[in-house]
C-alpha cells in the first residue's frame, strides 16, 4: 500500500512540463497580448503599402497623360507651323500674292481704239459711273500710301519669311500701331494671328483673328481668319462659334472654301 501510494503521488510531478526559462530567470513564453499587438501592426502595414502602391499607380497615370497633351501640343504646333510655312512658300512663289498684298490698283487693259476699259470695281469700291456722252469717268483712285507706309509692311513681312517670328511680331504691331488707317494692317493682323498659332497663344490668336473678321469683313483676308477662327474654337470645344466660322469662310469660296468644308466635315 505505502508503495502504491508513492507512485500515485510521483505521477503529477512526471506529468507536468519543465517551464523553461531565460537566462534572465523570466519565462519565454510570450503573453497573448503581445502577439495580438503584433499581429495588428503587420496589418495596418500591409494597407499602408497598398495605399501607397494605388498612389503611385495614379501617379503613374496622371504622368502618361501629360506627357500624350504635350505630345499633342508639340504636334499642333508643327502642324500650325507647317501651315504657316506652306501659306509663305505660296506668297513667295506667286500663288497668292494677289490674296496677300490686295491694296494695288488694277491697271486695266487698253483696247485697239486706244480708250481705256472702265475698271472692275475692287472689293466694296463702287463701280465707275459713265460720264455724259459715253464716255468712261476716269478710275477711282486707290487711297494714297504714306511715305515709308509699304516699307515698313514689307520689312515686317520679310522678317516672317524668314522665320524670326517674335521680330515680325513686333514690327506687325508697330506697322498697325504706326499706320492703323493703312491698307496694310488687315494683313498685318493677320500674319499676327498665325505667328500667335506657331507660338501656341491660342487667346492671342482668337484676338487678332477677331479684329480682321470684325473690322475688315470685305477683306480677302477676313475668310482665312474665318477658318483659323473655327479650327481654334473647335479646339476649345465651342462648336457653335467654330461652325459659324467654318461656314463663313466657306461662303467665301476660293481656297479656303475647301479647307473649311474638309475640316467641317470632319469634326461634325
Amino acid at each position: 500500500m505505502g508503495a502504491a501510494l508513492l507512485a500515485a503521488l510521483a505521477l503529477p510531478a512526471i506529468a507536468a512540463p519543465v517551464p523553461v526559462v531565460e537566462l534572465s530567470g523570466r519565462s519565454a513564453a510570450a503573453p497573448s497580448g503581445a502577439v495580438t499587438a503584433g499581429a495588428a501592426g503587420v496589418s495596418e502595414l500591409f494597407v499602408q503599402v497598398q495605399a501607397l502602391q494605388e498612389e503611385i499607380r495614379e501617379l503613374h497615370g496622371q504622368l502618361e497623360e501629360q506627357n500624350h497633351q504635350i505630345q499633342l501640343l508639340q504636334q499642333q504646333q508643327k502642324d500650325n507651323y507647317l501651315d504657316l510655312d506652306g501659306r509663305l512658300s505660296a506668297i513667295v512663289t506667286g500663288g497668292a500674292a494677289t490674296a496677300d498684298r490686295a491694296t494695288a490698283p488694277l491697271t486695266p487693259p487698253v483696247p485697239a481704239g486706244g480708250t481705256l476699259a472702265p475698271a472692275a470695281p475692287l472689293g466694296n469700291s463702287p463701280a465707275p459711273v459713265a460720264a455724259p456722252g459715253g464716255a468712261a469717268a476716269p478710275p477711282v483712285a486707290a487711297p494714297a500710301t504714306k511715305p515709308g507706309e509699304q516699307a515698313a509692311y514689307e520689312a515686317a513681312y520679310e522678317q516672317l519669311k524668314q522665320g524670326k517670328m517674335d521680330d515680325a511680331q513686333a514690327d506687325f504691331q508697330t506697322f498697325v500701331t504706326t499706320y492703323p488707317g493703312s491698307s496694310y494692317v488687315p494683313n498685318a493682323l493677320y500674319w499676327m494671328g498665325e505667328i500667335a498659332l506657331v507660338k501656341n497663344d491660342a487667346q492671342g490668336a482668337l484676338t487678332q483673328f477677331n479684329r480682321v473678321v470684325d473690322n475688315y469683313p470685305a477683306h480677302a483676308k477676313a475668310a482665312d481668319a474665318h477658318y483659323k477662327l473655327g479650327t481654334l474654337y473647335m479646339q476649345l470645344n465651342d462648336k457653335a462659334r467654330a461652325r459659324a466660322h467654318l461656314e463663313k469662310a466657306i461662303l467665301a469660296g476660293g481656297s479656303v472654301a475647301a479647307l473649311a468644308r474638309r475640316y467641317l466635315d470632319t469634326h461634325f
